[in-house]
């Protein structure tokens, strides 16, 4: 079997043959016509005057076979809507997501805890990504091993002694994935720099990237 890296979050199209990537299509900012995607509304674009027409189209997009999962969504005590605005339309997607048995890849400024109690509120039994994540977390030996929590990791591990990095070496390789957001970087690039951190093979690293994809995603599960 032919290894693929797996970006499992983007905002840019790339053209690398031996890439799986999971677009992020933002409800309200932008067309799209991806292979494989993910489909949410993001909480800077909530448009409290369209938020009917928002979820609708939300709603009928996140039906398609190639929407893997919902999201971006989630909440951000910097930029966007207001809060309670933020939660409404994530509790909505929450929802959504349950009904369809799909993940939700999750946009979190400092409100990492809110979006956890908020999930265990709507009973959410999917599993979540924290996308992008450079956090640094209290007592992050709570989330290791935990069977629906998954982080993906970007241009942050670059960096040797980012929160990034750090979670990532705690973490057992089942447990999170690598994505190019929106940066320049190649996702190559952000392989290779894992690799050389976990003292790994690239190759280990693909295969379970792969796996890990396959699983969480139900992707070629059919």
């Amino acid at each position: 079997m032919k290894l693929k890296y797996i970006n499992i979050h983007s905002h840019k199209m790339n053209d690398i043959d031996n890439c799986i990537t999971l677009y992020n299509y933002c409800i309200g900012e932008q067309t799209h016509n991806y292979n494989l995607f993910s489909a949410g509304i993001h909480p800077w674009f909530v448009n409290e005057e369209k938020l009917e027409e928002q979820f609708a189209e939300l709603e009928i997009i996140s039906r398609q076979k190639k929407c893997l999962a919902i999201g971006e969504c989630g909440l951000d005590k910097i930029k966007g809507a207001e809060y309670k605005l933020q939660e409404q339309i994530f509790i909505k997607q929450i929802q959504l997501a349950n009904s369809l048995n799909k993940p939700l890849i999750i946009h979190n400024v400092q409100r990492f805890q809110r979006v956890l109690e908020i999930c265990t509120e709507q009973n959410f039994s999917g599993k979540l990504i924290f996308h992008g994540f450079n956090s640094k977390l209290n007592k992050p030996e709570k989330f290791i091993n935990h069977h629906s929590i998954y982080f993906s990791f970007g241009k942050s591990i670059l960096q040797e002694n980012s929160n990034a990095s750090n979670l990532m070496k705690q973490l057992p390789l089942t447990q999170f994935f690598l994505e190019t957001d929106d940066s320049d970087e190649s996702i190559m690039e952000i392989y290779n720099k894992a690799a050389q951190l976990l003292s790994i093979n690239l190759d280990e690293l693909m295969l379970q990237m792969n796996q890990n994809f396959k699983f969480v995603f139900n992707y070629g599960n059919d």
